[in-house]
């Protein structure tokens, strides 16, 4: 019902579809080829399934940027999702812990999950919300220039809020939030910093990598073995990341019997091949712990091309945007490099109902000017 009254809204807005489809052809390309891999899937109608549920969230992103002010729409949704689900994870983890709180499969260790279905899930609102929150109250400072204001004060009491639950998903392990959440306001920090140099972000990233791998080669100073196991064990996970590295080998072997089209979309964890697993590792996995290798083990190594073409062409339109409205540019590229790194230790690149992949669809797709304010045009002269 939902995607029926959005194609509606879509409708009645009067878009220009040629422009935008043409604008974010490598987007609707990984789509079609994700609705094209059913053909030889071996669960066809749970991955049609998926197909169209995934689709949705296509939907949606074009309802928010199409609106006449993309960037206050995106904010009031966020925001308004911040005062409803934080405050009530909150209530749900200490006063009805039938709710809020999970257990692991053997019962030993307890898992917030506040509103959501699992400590991740809890943990990617968390940070995400947190991230908006904080946004909202540097454009508000940056803008007004007074620090007590009506606005900063209940985001900052929500934001808080969002912080103690991202603190304490500690206790299930759940590290990698906290990580991406500090990662993703250092580089809108340090973007804000160099805004004079936004033309060269790219030069400065590259040449950061290159320098990086060029000393690992040469002198092998910052990845030799008791140096990095002492930054990851500081983190709280093992060399293996919690027996991730182990499960990615296992997972790379089996996509290596199908590797250019992959087994289908949405079909790999609900078949033998993922089953073949729970042989090996007794903790029974259901998904990869990893975006890119679960693209592999569906869409195969077309499906991984396709899904780098659509980082490298939403990291091109951000650049972009850093020339026209540098503030939302560097949101934008904070928030990308927060999903690509989120996704190196959990998986949420196709995945359906993943906050996370909606969020990457929202700001890697590019809405031309003309098409998004042809809504605003429309209804002024209705008014007339």
């Amino acid at each position: 019902m939902l995607m029926i009254i959005g194609f509606f809204i879509l409708y009645k807005r009067k878009i220009d579809w040629p422009q935008i489809l043409k604008s974010n052809a490598w987007i609707l390309i990984l789509f079609l080829y994700m609705g094209l891999s059913i053909l030889w899937s071996d669960f066809m109608v749970v991955s049609f399934k998926r197909w169209i549920k995934t689709i949705g969230n296509l939907i949606m992103v074009l309802l928010v940027l199409t609106e006449p002010d993309a960037v206050k729409a995106i904010k009031r949704i966020f925001t308004r999702c911040a005062y409803v689900l934080i405050p009530l994870s909150v209530l749900f983890i200490k006063y009805f812990r039938h709710i809020g709180v999970a257990y692991t499969r053997d019962g030993s260790v307890a898992m917030w999950v506040g509103v959501t279905t699992h400590k991740n899930a809890l943990g990617q609102l968390s940070f995400i919300c947190a991230f908006f929150l904080l946004w909202n109250i540097l454009t508000v400072w940056r803008k007004k220039k007074v620090f007590i204001d009506m606005r900063v004060f209940i985001d900052s009491l929500v934001l808080l809020m969002a912080l103690w639950l991202l603190n304490g998903s500690k206790t299930a392990d759940s590290k990698t939030s906290i990580f991406v959440f500090v990662m993703g306001i250092s580089i809108y920090i340090a973007l804000g910093i160099m805004k004079r140099d936004v033309k060269h972000v790219g030069t400065y990233i590259f040449a950061m990598s290159f320098s990086f791998v060029l000393l690992q080669l040469a002198a092998d100073v910052f990845l030799n073995d008791s140096l990095l196991e002492i930054v990851v064990s500081s983190s709280g996970r093992d060399m293996t990341f919690t027996g991730r590295t182990l499960l990615w080998k296992e997972l790379i072997d089996i996509g290596s019997r199908h590797p250019i089209l992959g087994a289908g979309y949405g079909s790999f964890w609900i078949g033998n091949l993922s089953h073949d697993l729970w042989d090996i590792f007794g903790w029974k996995p259901e998904q990869s712990h990893n975006g890119y290798i679960d693209v592999y083990v569906e869409l195969g190594l077309v499906g991984l091309f396709l899904l780098i073409g659509v980082i490298f062409f939403a990291y091109t339109n951000m650049r972009r945007t850093l020339m026209v409205d540098f503030e939302y540019g560097r949101f934008r590229i904070a928030l990308l490099v927060m999903i690509l790194a989120y996704n190196i230790t959990e998986g949420t690149f196709t995945k359906g109902t993943s906050l996370l992949w909606f969020l990457f669809i929202l700001i890697a797709m590019d809405i031309p000017i003309n098409s998004r304010y042809q809504l605003k045009a429309h209804r002024e002269s209705s008014a007339r």
